[in-house]
């Protein structure tokens, strides 16, 4: 029930029509119990500073999608490590006014690889080098060996330096054929927009898991050509929950803090 009460979260980007975070996050206050409501704040970036200064004031903490989670840096107080290494921000808690940016992109996909497979001593592939790559590459590389595979090398050359500088006594180096145990889809391809495989069926055929960050369709037909080999995934869906799980740890922090110090 609505009251004065009510926690309000949200999640800010332009557009967000077809984003699916309210229903998954209110199902989750609805299943724990919590006086919280999640919301969507379409907001063009004309717009964003008054955004901002609306969210100190009223929210509780937000998600950040395209086109801001970059964007919103120069409006935060503080982010933390995965932010940084990341360079980008999806997830905002609001403490007294003050703003502070995480990254869950790569630790709510870890989790969900993690359930299935033992990261230690793993080969991931990482097919795109956008801020879905990075999120994910960043979060598995105290774990395992990470390989980028972008469309266009210097891409990847990029993004590796970048991750490389953070983590330099872990490997990480530009995918040049080498198997990998772990395949992960973090472009756009296999989308109902741009359908197709980011990877071939043999490839796939020879991994441990394929994750794919794409959940429209729910399975696409990379997760379809895993299923048919017997080969254990990871759907976009999955990813979203994930996300969206870490994020809510993040949002209610303080009030875990203030239970264990009741017990």
């Amino acid at each position: 029930m609505i009251d004065a009460k009510t926690m309000l979260f949200g999640l800010l980007g332009w557009p967000i029509d077809y984003t699916m975070s309210p229903q998954i996050h209110n199902q989750l206050s609805e299943k724990e119990g919590r006086n919280a409501v999640y919301l969507a704040f379409p907001t063009e970036e004309k717009n964003l500073e008054t955004f901002v200064a609306f969210a100190r004031v009223y929210l509780k903490g937000f998600n950040v999608t395209v086109p801001y989670k970059e964007k919103i840096l120069p409006f935060l107080d503080s982010v933390d490590f995965s932010a940084s290494v990341c360079g980008a921000v999806n997830t905002v808690r609001v403490a007294d006014g003050k703003l502070i940016g995480y990254n869950t992109d790569g630790g709510g996909g870890k989790r969900c690889i993690e359930e299935k497979l033992s990261l230690s001593g793993k080969t991931a592939v990482i097919k795109g080098a956008g801020g879905a790559a990075r999120g994910l590459a960043a979060a598995l590389l105290p774990e395992c060996r990470v390989l980028i595979d972008a469309r266009r090398k210097e891409q990847a050359e990029a993004l590796v330096a970048c991750l490389a500088s953070f983590y330099p006594e872990r490997e990480i180096s530009v995918y040049a054929g080498q198997r990998g145990d772990i395949l992960i889809n973090a472009t756009t391809l296999g989308s109902e927009s741009q359908p197709g495989m980011p990877f071939t069926e043999e490839q796939v055929r020879h991994s441990l898991l394929v994750y794919d960050a794409v959940y429209a369709p729910r399975k696409t037909e990379l997760i379809l050509t895993a299923e048919k080999f017997g080969i254990p995934t990871v759907l976009g869906m999955d990813m979203l929950t994930g996300q969206a799980l870490l994020a809510r740890e993040i949002f209610f922090a303080e009030e875990r803090k203030e239970e264990d110090s009741e017990r």
